[in-house]
């Protein structure tokens, strides 16, 4: 996926604020860590225009790496992360994005590493985030899915147990676009599914 196809996507999300289209983008930053920083800089744009006419809040939060090691602080009612920046950096040792701090918008956390110590401005979309166990079968190898009602976007979906003897592989045989689920080429499984609701 290249630059301009992105640019296309989001020129298309900010003309048609498609919830479809907004998830499917969101989904695919969740889902592709090695995402350079042009290409997340981008989803940046992405997580603006999806925010607009949601609850947003900002917040200054102290996170601290003593003696390098890893430290995390959970975020209440956080549910999607927009942006995290220094604010005030208090440690010798450098903070750097996706390097020495970050977030995990999986479980509403932020974290620091490697001695990195400061105040940092968090900004998110509240909401709340749920768990649930769905089972979803792709019977005689047909492509199967089924929509989760109580959440606006699902962000995570992993096999808890696979029932069939064809292989549950998630993007391939199993996958996940705004709130519905889909199965395929024979997978079976109960699934673990992560959402977001507000």
């Amino acid at each position: 996926m290249n630059a301009a196809v992105v640019l296309v996507f989001f020129s298309v999300m900010a003309a048609t604020q498609a919830s479809l289209l907004k998830g499917a983008l969101i989904l695919y930053c969740f889902n592709h860590s090695e995402l350079n920083v042009n290409f997340r800089l981008l989803f940046s744009f992405f997580f603006f225009f999806y925010s607009l006419g949601r609850p947003t809040e900002c917040q200054v939060l102290r996170v601290e790496s003593w003696k390098y090691k890893s430290a995390e602080k959970n975020v209440e009612g956080a549910a999607l992360f927009i942006d995290m920046t220094v604010e005030d950096r208090q440690s010798e040792a450098s903070c750097d994005l996706d390097k020495s701090f970050g977030f995990y918008n999986q479980n509403s956390t932020v974290w620091v590493d490697h001695g990195c110590r400061a105040d940092f401005n968090i900004c998110y979309v509240k909401g709340t985030t749920s768990t649930t166990r769905v089972n979803l079968s792709s019977w005689k190898y047909k492509y199967a899915t089924k929509i989760l009602p109580s959440a606006t976007y699902i962000y995570s979906m992993q096999v808890a147990k696979q029932q069939s003897v064809a292989p549950c592989t998630l993007g391939t045989t199993y996958g996940f676009v705004a709130n519905t689920m889909w199965v395929s080429d024979g997978c079976r499984a109960n699934f673990s599914i992560r959402h977001y609701s507000h």
